[in-house]
C-alpha cells in the first residue's frame, strides 16, 4: 500500500507534467504560424475608470494604414457568440465578421467549397463559412455546400466549409462561423446598443520591421489621436504582441501546473506518512533482529543506513511504478486523443524521481535514528 500510494503520486505528477509540456508545445507551435512582428488591438473597458466607453472600429483600420507607412497588413474581426440554425436543428457557436486583412492574417483554409472574394466583401454578401464542428452538428454526413442556414434570424447562404485546425488556445477554432465583416455588421451580428454600427473587436497588424517597442508606440499614438485623448496605453485600449501573447498564456499555463502540482504533492505526502509507518512498524517487528546486529558488532549508523536503504528502496520502486504508469497513461491519451498534446522528457522523470528519493529520505530518516537508538541488550530481551 505504501509503494501503491507513492506510486499514485508520481504518477499524477508525471501526468500533469505531460500535459503541461504538451500545452507550451501547443502555444509555441500555435503561434509560430503567425507574423512575429504581429500586435493585437483590443479596447479597454474604460467604464471602470470613469471615462466615457472607447470602441474599435472598422475605420480604424484604415486609419492605421494611412498613419502607418511600416505596415505590411491590418485587418479587423467582430466577435459574437450566434445561433445557428438548419432545418430545426441549432447549435450555439461564435460567430465571426473578418475583412479582407484578417482573412489574410488568419489563414482560414476552406477545405470543401471557396472562400470569400473580394465582392462578398464589398456587397456584405450572405455568404458564411462553416467550422467542421459546426458542419458535422447540423448537417452531419449531408453537403451543407449552397444549403441556407439562419445565424441570429439573417439567412446566409453555405459557400465553403472550413478545414479542422484541431486543437487551440481558448476556444475550439473549428466551433465557428465566419462571414465578410460587413456581412456580420450590417445583417447578422447588428449594432448592440450604444455602440457605433461599424464596431469591431480586435485589429491585428504586421509590420516591415520586427520593432515591437516602436510599432506598438505609433499604435498608439495613432488611436490616440482618433480617440481624442492623451490617454496612455492600456487605458482605452491594449495592444499585445506575440511575446505578450505568449508570455500571458505561459504564465496561465505555468499557474495550472503549480496548483495541480501541489495536489499531486499531497499524495507524495501520504504516501511518506506510509512509509514512515512502515518503517515503524518493521522496527517493531525486527527489534530482535536489531539487538542481533548490534551484538555482534553493528554500529549505530549501521542500522540507520540500513533502514534509510530500505525507505530509499520503497521510494525507487514506487517511483519506478508511477513513471511507468504516466508513460502507458500517455500513450493511450495520444492514441485516443491526438489533438490534445502530452509529451514526458527525461527531465521531468529525473524530477520526479528525485521527489520520490527525497520522500522517502525525508519520511525514513526518523524510523532509522529511533532503530539506531535500540539498546543491544535491551533489544536482546525480546528473545
Amino acid at each position: 500500500m505504501t509503494v501503491a500510494g507513492l506510486a499514485i503520486g508520481v504518477t499524477a505528477i508525471m501526468m500533469i507534467s505531460a500535459i503541461g509540456a504538451g500545452l507550451s508545445g501547443l502555444i509555441q507551435e500555435q503561434l509560430e504560424r503567425f507574423d512575429p512582428s504581429l500586435l493585437i488591438v483590443n479596447a479597454s473597458d474604460t467604464s471602470r475608470l470613469g471615462a466615457s466607453p472607447f470602441y474599435l472600429r472598422g475605420r480604424d483600420s484604415r486609419l492605421l494604414r494611412a498613419s502607418l507607412p511600416q505596415l505590411r497588413n491590418v485587418g479587423a474581426e467582430l466577435r459574437r457568440p450566434v445561433r445557428v440554425g438548419y432545418e430545426g436543428g441549432s447549435h450555439r457557436t461564435v460567430g465571426l465578421g473578418i475583412d479582407e486583412g484578417m482573412a489574410v492574417l488568419r489563414g482560414f483554409e476552406v477545405a470543401e467549397g471557396r472562400n470569400f472574394q473580394s465582392f462578398d466583401h464589398r456587397s456584405a454578401a450572405r455568404v458564411a463559412l462553416l467550422g467542421p464542428n459546426v458542419t458535422e452538428e447540423l448537417f452531419g454526413t449531408e453537403d451543407p455546400l449552397g444549403e441556407s442556414v439562419l445565424i441570429d434570424g439573417a439567412v446566409l447562404e453555405v459557400v465553403g466549409v472550413l478545414a479542422p485546425e484541431g486543437a487551440g488556445l481558448g476556444e475550439d477554432p473549428d466551433d465557428v462561423v465566419v462571414m465578410p465583416l460587413s456581412t456580420a455588421q450590417k445583417r447578422v451580428l447588428g449594432k448592440a446598443p450604444g455602440r457605433p454600427f461599424d464596431e469591431v473587436s480586435t485589429i491585428w497588424l504586421t509590420f516591415t520591421a520586427n520593432s515591437t517597442d516602436g510599432n506598438k508606440e505609433a499604435v498608439a499614438a495613432a488611436l490616440d489621436r482618433r480617440a481624442g485623448s492623451s490617454s496612455s496605453e492600456g487605458e482605452a485600449f491594449q495592444i499585445r504582441s506575440m511575446e505578450d501573447q505568449l508570455a500571458q498564456v505561459q504564465d496561465a499555463v505555468g499557474a495550472v501546473r503549480i496548483g495541480m502540482s501541489l495536489v499531486g504533492s499531497i499524495a507524495v505526502f501520504v504516501a511518506g506518512i506510509g512509509i514512515l509507518n512502515t518503517m515503524l512498524a518493521s522496527i517493531g517487528e525486527r527489534t530482535r533482529e536489531i539487538g542481533i546486529r548490534r551484538a555482534i558488532g553493528a554500529s549505530k549508523s549501521d542500522i540507520r543506513n540500513q533502514f534509510v536503504f530500505e525507505a530509499l528502496c520503497l521510494s525507487f520502486v514506487g517511483g519506478v511504478i508511477g513513471i511507468i504508469v504516466a508513460l502507458i497513461g500517455v500513450t493511450l491519451a495520444q492514441f485516443y486523443l491526438p489533438d490534445w498534446p502530452m509529451t514526458i522528457d527525461l527531465f521531468s522523470i529525473l524530477g520526479v524521481m528525485t521527489i520520490a528519493l527525497v520522500t522517502g529520505l525525508v519520511f525514513g530518516v526518523i524510523p532509522a535514528a529511533r532503530a539506531s537508538r535500540l539498546s543491544p541488550v535491551d533489544a536482546l530481551k525480546t528473545l
